[in-house]
């Protein structure tokens, strides 16, 4: 260590001893090319193209657009740096930027900008700011003149300025702090780097204790250890990490990571089981954030952080446990369901990753905890500038880095664990991955494993997956470039052609903007609460339309109307996209259908899912959103539409020809109660009743349909703009907004019908509900007499049960009511009937167990108990 606290002489590696032998000079250390080079624009050649991405992305940007304004930015940053010329870019890099960060960070710790900042940012000159803040007045006129040059503040005048937005959020702690941290405490670790990689022979550094920032400040302390050794910059640095989550995704939104049904579903619910254990996770933004947004969520809740770091939380929920924690020794909350790590791996080379994971592993309970690290990934092209602006950070102040999808699973590796998922967002960041513990399997396991994948392996090899004929596919790097894009193109790419139902000629209620948007010019939503589409009154049956939008036309093509959407990167196999409707209200005022009530939301998702043995995707599935319901249909079971007729009937105002195995899905749209259903083979007119839409055969035989251009659809989930404002706004007993739906979690596949809607609430009758025959029932309508007897035998069954003398033939019967349902719905039983190859293996569990009945009815000498049996048979 004493040779890193000395500059020592050229050639001396620090902490080693000893001399980085030189090198003979290579031959193109003497290329020198012409001055001119310095003095011409970066790229010339370049610069009408990016103006023309730049006007045709600016024609298209409206608030709540992030994607759109961030690829506006890289364009505009492309254009700059065309223009440029070398010697520009130097003068910026050696002066005006260090300088002008060195004048920020003098402003924040004056108070400079919060001066600036009174009387709603009124101008105020040089000499009046002079004496608020105590900065001599010609040494802070220059400051202003330099900052005002940059475009951090607004020159009003001779020595007269304003603050921008930007100089005014440097009045929140959050945001400022990382100036006076990075540049008090940690800037000499970077200037120093270069000289710090000569003296050690260019070699990456990967010692905690002896790396560039132990070089630059002469200390043998880490990073986390020398900020806090330096007060106030141990605060200001963890006030740096909650500015630099601001405004980023959040694991916990909705399209992100599936926090119901990976962590909340199957947690354990007693009183001192834990859910979450938040190591390392400083002032507890993090855990704070899944309390505010996940309340109801069992176990309890751990923040583990130092001594030190524990000490400075000013603000956190009670509910949160503080625990004083080095990880790197034994973990003290055994059999968490997660523990969860943000921005800590990056912080440390390998080897100690290793050590800080051993004692999480130990602590994991086998089939059951989880460790969630939300964390960069850095992919192998294109990779974002703030994530590789981070990953030098690491190196100079940690001498460890940000890791790419290999790097993680090697390390991960060593440390006996296995990556189960990786989910993302925007620009690859912000990253979490879900690692379960890598135990080991026992014989019984293994045994069952390997008949698993054997069957599997069989029924895909006999039959092929089971994907749509003529499916529309993309390629992963598509479709990955969609999902980290997150604009419209993947929405859009498999986007519905909605139709909507008439009642003799009634108008119907069209969907519209949800925020005043304008419907004639369609220059989209206005984000506010005041501008929130006002509701429309309830008439009486038929006139469901009065006051809403008309589309103008009865039959035909309508007028263009927003498609609000998101998605939810569900697994590596699936991808969910959610279309959602608005409506200013829904229904009539009663009589002969149930009462309406303002507003309405209505949806659909796509399901998008991987190809086992091609690695690309298409839509396998639909759900149709309806009654408060979900219910499925594969892909090749609905009527969809290509392009090209998309194309023909957008040119001819005629319904487009509807085929299978298309890229665009036909939805059809209730005309009383807006709930979806798939279109028929066959039209029908036996339905023009409002009721029949409570049997999923609400299908009229006029219509209007519309297909949405692209530029109507709106990313409406919840890191939005628009999903915010749809968040915070009541929508009365509308529930189906972007917002509230989760993706992740539909449900048990439903049929809708009344009889589903009736039913008695008690998971007996649900389970025999999705028996076979009684599933039988829903696919042919001649045989829907069978769930009339379901219901009218269920009870009667189930007093025969109760009545009977014998305890051992009652719990029989009552095991046997509970178990079969369960039978016919298990994993095997669902694997045999996707194929017709191996339905022979169903319908032989289907007789034995049936079979069995009836033999023990035979041999049973009472009647009533042969009776049962029987009804049991016909129920199940």
């Amino acid at each position: 260590m004493a040779d890193v606290h000395t500059n020592g002489a050229s050639g001396t590696a620090p902490g080693s001893g000893t001399s980085v032998p030189d090198k003979a000079a290579p031959d193109f250390i003497n290329f020198v090319p012409d001055i001119s080079v310095a003095l011409s624009p970066c790229d010339l050649e370049s610069a009408p193209r990016h103006i023309q991405q730049i006007q045709k992305l600016g024609a298209s940007l409206s608030p709540g657009d992030d994607t759109t304004r961030l690829q506006l930015l890289a364009s505009a940053r492309d254009l700059v740096r065309a223009l440029e010329t070398p010697r520009e870019t130097m003068i910026k890099h050696c002066w005006s930027q260090p300088t002008a960060t060195s004048a920020l960070t003098l402003g924040i710790e004056t108070g400079l900008f919060k001066a600036m900042a009174q009387n709603d940012g009124s101008a105020k000159t040089a000499a009046y700011l002079s004496k608020q803040v105590g900065v001599d007045y010609p040494a802070l006129a220059r400051i202003l003149r330099h900052l005002g040059a940059m475009g951090y503040v607004v020159e009003t005048g001779v020595d007269e300025y304003k603050p921008t937005n930007f100089t005014t959020s440097l009045c929140i702690s959050t945001i400022s702090d990382g100036y006076p941290c990075i540049f008090g405490c940690l800037a000499q670790s970077i200037f120093k780097f270069s000289e710090y990689m000569q003296k050690t022979g260019y070699k990456t550094p990967n010692d905690v204790s002896n790396g560039p920032l132990q070089y630059a400040y002469q200390t043998k302390n880490n990073m986390f250890e020398h900020l806090h050794a330096n007060p106030p910059y141990g605060l200001n640095f963890n006030n740096h990490m909650g500015g630099y989550r601001q405004g980023r995704p959040s694991w916990m939104d909705d399209g992100f990571f599936p926090v119901e049904e990976r962590l909340i579903k199957g947690a354990d619910t007693t009183a001192d089981s834990a859910m979450l254990v938040d190591v390392g996770g400083g002032l507890g933004h993090d855990i704070g954030e899944f309390w505010r947004k996940h309340p109801n969520a069992p176990g309890r809740l751990v923040l583990q952080d130092l001594p030190v770091v524990i000490g400075q939380i000013q603000q956190l929920d009670e509910k949160i446990e503080r625990v004083e924690h080095d990880f790197y020794k034994e973990q003290p909350v055994k059999g968490s369901r997660a523990y969860y790590m943000h921005s800590v791996l990056h912080d440390w080379p390998d080897e100690v990753c290793l050590k800080i994971l051993a004692p999480i592993k130990e602590a994991m309970k086998p089939g059951y905890s989880k460790l969630l690290i939300n964390e960069n990934v850095i992919p192998a092209t294109k990779a974002d500038w703030q994530a590789t602006g981070l990953d030098l950070m690491m190196m100079t102040l940690l001498s460890s880095r940000e890791r790419t999808e290999q790097d993680w699973k090697d390390m991960l590796s060593a440390a006996g664990l296995k990556i189960s998922n990786i989910w993302s967002v925007a620009n690859g960041s912000n990253t979490a991955l879900v690692v379960p513990a890598d135990f080991d399997l026992d014989v019984f396991g293994i045994v069952l494993s390997m008949m698993l994948v054997a069957t599997i392996f069989l029924a895909c090899t006999v039959l092929g997956s089971e994907v749509p004929t003529g499916a529309v596919w993309l390629d992963d790097a598509t479709l990955g470039d969609y999902l980290t894009r997150r604009d419209s193109e993947l929405a859009y790419r498999f986007a519905p052609v909605w139709s909507f139902g008439l009642h003799k000629d009634h108008p119907m209620c069209y969907p519209t903007w949800a925020f005043g948007g304008n419907p004639t010019r369609h220059n989209g939503d206005t984000y506010e609460i005041a501008h929130q589409t006002p509701s429309q009154p309830l008439c009486k049956y038929p006139d469901v339309g009065c006051g809403c939008r008309d589309p103008g036309v009865t039959v035909g093509k309508g007028p263009q109307f927003p498609v609000y959407y998101k998605y939810l990167n569900l697994s590596r196999e699936e991808v969910r996209v959610g279309y959602f409707l608005f409506w200013e209200k829904d229904g009539s005022d009663g009589r002969p259908i149930p009462r309406g009530h303002a507003y309405d939301w209505e949806n659909v998702v796509v399901s998008i899912t991987r190809h086992s043995q091609s690695d690309n995707w298409t839509a396998t599935a639909l759900w149709f959103g309806g009654h408060g319901q979900w219910f499925r249909r594969p892909w090749n079971d609905i009527f969809t539409i290509s392009d090209e007729e998309i194309a023909k009937a957008n040119a001819n105002t005629v319904l487009p020809e509807r085929k299978t195995g298309q890229q665009h899905p036909f939805v059809y749209v209730g005309w009383a109660k807006h709930s979806n259903f798939d279109h028929p083979r066959r039209p029908s007119m036996m339905n023009d009743d409002s009721l029949s839409q409570l049997f999923c055969k609400a299908i009229r035989y006029q219509s209007v349909w519309g297909f949405v251009h692209k530029e109507n659809f709106i990313h409406a989930d919840i890191s939005t703009t628009a999903g915010q404002a749809i968040s915070s706004v009541d929508w009365g007993r509308a529930t189906g907004t972007p917002t509230k739906i989760n993706l992740s979690d539909l449900g048990e596949e439903t049929r809708c019908s009344l009889i589903t809607e009736l039913r008695p609430n008690n998971p007996i009758h649900a389970h025999v509900e999705k028996s076979y025959i009684v599933q039988l029932s829903y696919r042919y309508p001649r045989l829907g007499f069978i769930r009339k007897i379901v219901n009218m035998s269920y009870p009667l069954l189930l007093f025969v049960t109760i009545m009977m003398d014998d305890e051992i033939l009652r719990f029989v019967f009552l095991s046997t009511l509970v178990v079969l349902p369960f039978v016919e719905n298990s994993v095997f039983d669902r694997l045999t009937s996707r194929y017709a190859i191996l339905r022979i293996i169903r319908i032989g569990m289907v007789i034995g167990f049936y079979g069995m009945l009836a033999s023990a009815a035979v041999i049973m000498d009472d009647n009533v108990l042969r009776f049962a049996s029987h009804d049991f048979r016909v129920l199940a």
